[in-house]
């Protein structure tokens, strides 16, 4: 009885870390497929306001310092390959020194889990 509840024990845990395996490897068209088309605006919408903040601190500008921070209607562009997703979108914001800015925002994002990614500025 005890090698039975062992051998069940291994093959629940194969299982649960074969799984975890097999979704973590998944491409972004996984995540995609599952979206029926709007998959670039629920992504965007997701992290939109996570990669405005990023801009800021990549740029050395405290939120606090500027106004009406907004992205620009139109302007965001989402692609994807294997793992990777790109973001690019146009943010535009009062700077209390040099006026109102629009800039262009690029962001690549690894796929880490399902609609999950580690973020970095696309240089």
């Amino acid at each position: 009885m005890k090698k039975v509840i062992e051998i069940v024990i291994v093959l629940v845990l194969f299982l649960v870390f074969g799984t975890a395996l097999f979704i973590y490897t998944r491409p972004v068209e996984w995540d995609a497929g599952a979206c029926s088309g709007g998959y670039a605006t629920y992504i965007f919408n997701k992290y939109n306001d996570v990669l405005t903040q990023e801009y800021l601190v990549y740029k050395g500008i405290e939120k606090e310092s500027i106004e009406n921070i907004e992205t620009v209607p139109d302007s965001k562009s989402v692609e994807w390959d294997e793992n990777t997703i790109f973001v690019k979108y146009d943010i535009k914001y009062k700077h209390p020194e040099n006026g109102i800015i629009t800039e262009n925002v690029s962001f690549v994002g690894k796929r880490i889990w399902i609609d999950t990614f580690r973020w970095s500025k696309n240089k």
